[in-house]
């Protein structure tokens, strides 16, 4: 007997990179695959959605395991056609994940299919002890018998295998000529390699999302053609998709260009950084003056000061003039604005993935934007961050103070006891004494 849903672990290289799990958390948050009514089933186990790549790599780094396996994948699926609520499929998927109490997990139930299905994204450290994440087959059992369960409590039936014999069912048109053409499969093929590469920026990245989608891909330099194997165990080269785009040369092709706008964005970002760095460490000297001076004086007012004879005029002549009445200084007044460099003898190339490639650079601005919201710390965090900062370098200071010591000088004064009328310096019949036998 078996369960309506079917839980299963993806086959995944050992060897994982960050930019490979970042694009696969990304692509399984998809705002398309896990929307329904409105709501992104999207949730997470120790850990947030908004951030998970994050809290990912800060359990590694944490417990000093940052290589190799990054992450495992796991997907729970129900049977097509099935009807299948999807919040009630996200809601047992998020039940299903309390199994791995001590990792991280991410949990999307994906809503695009003519099935419903929910993958788990989960981390290769345990956030507490550090422990590496193994699976293997008898530790996949109990897992098997908690979906068993919570298919059964959820009211989905437990059901009996089809019997080999009933093999007969009505196949509609679009189904009988895709059939006798035999190409249903590869349109599903294409499909899945156009999404994936809205979402990836590398030849790896882009494995890692087929398999993702249960595809296997044989992409090495020594062969002519990328090979790919559908989850049901049919091969097709490159060359049989119909259009010129799929070929070896023209992906490679592409996934080239968008290394190079990537590697000009960052040239350009590192370059507006040092401008800015520079230019706040001008502002920080001009703000900082000697003791009794204006900290709103101007660089050579304070230089005058230091002993520095070099006048306005040197100062002006040392920096680079114009040549001629045409060549006008470079403009700085977009210091802030990132602008995309073209990219050199590529730039006019026609690689039939234009398309896939705006959706991957406005993904990429998209999750960036997002990611930079939910990690800024707003006006009254900073606030208490800082007085609290204030307040532990005030209880610092002073237990860096010395004790004070007592002694003969320093000793509390004992006022001596008031004496009454006719009462002697030794007579203690102000005391009351009790006797003990």
């Amino acid at each position: 007997m078996v369960s309506i849903a079917i839980v299963s672990f993806a086959k995944f290289k050992k060897k994982q990179s960050r930019a490979s799990m970042s694009a696969v958390m990304n692509y399984a948050m998809k705002t398309e695959k896990t929307l329904f009514e409105g709501e992104r089933l999207v949730s997470g186990l120790n850990c947030s959605p908004e951030t998970v790549y994050y809290e990912f790599i800060n359990t590694k780094l944490l417990h000093g395991k940052d290589s190799g396996r990054m992450y495992y994948h796991m997907v729970q699926s129900f049977p097509k056609g099935e009807d299948v609520p999807p919040k009630i499929a996200h809601e047992m998927a998020v039940r299903l994940a309390e199994h791995f109490k001590d990792y991280e997990v991410l949990i999307c139930t994906h809503t695009d299919r003519d099935h419903i299905h929910s993958h788990f994204i989960i981390n290769s450290v345990a956030f507490d002890s550090g422990r590496k994440f193994h699976i293997s087959t008898p530790e996949i059992e109990p897992i098997r018998q908690l979906n068993d369960r919570l298919c059964m409590e959820y009211g989905f039936e437990i059901c009996q295998p089809k019997s080999k014999y009933d093999r007969t069912k009505s196949m509609s048109v679009s189904e009988y000529h895709a059939a006798a053409k035999g190409e249903s499969w590869k349109m599903r093929l294409m499909n899945t390699i156009d999404e994936c590469m809205k979402h990836a920026a590398s030849k790896d990245e882009f494995i890692e999302l087929m398999e993702f989608e249960g595809y296997g891909v044989k992409w090495t330099d020594t062969r002519k053609s990328i090979t790919y194997t559908t989850p049901k165990g049919m091969k097709c080269r490159d060359d049989r998709l119909h259009e010129t785009k799929y070929l070896k040369e023209r992906m490679e092709l592409e996934l080239r260009i968008r290394q190079e706008i990537i590697t000009g964005r960052t040239q350009t970002e590192k370059q507006i950084s040092s401008t800015i760095t520079a230019t706040d460490s001008r502002s920080l000297s001009s703000d900082t003056g000697e003791t009794g001076q204006s900290v709103l004086q101007s660089e050579p007012h304070l230089g005058g000061d230091r002993g520095f004879t070099e006048s306005a005029e040197s100062i002006a002549a040392a920096e680079p003039q114009p040549q001629n009445a045409d060549e006008q200084p470079a403009d700085t007044g977009r210091l802030g604005e990132i602008e995309q460099e073209p990219v050199t003898d590529t730039a006019d190339l026609i690689t039939g993935w234009e398309e896939e490639r705006e959706a991957f650079f406005s993904a990429q601005t998209e999750i960036t934007a997002n990611r930079m919201d939910s990690l800024a710390l707003d006006t009254h965090q900073l606030v208490t961050l800082g007085s609290d900062i204030i307040r532990l370098g005030r209880s610092v200071e002073s237990l860096s103070q010395p004790v004070p010591v007592r002694d003969s000088t320093t000793q509390k004064v004992v006022r001596e006891h008031k004496k009454g009328v006719g009462q002697k310096q030794d007579d203690h019949s102000g005391y009351d004494f009790e006797m003990k036998m």
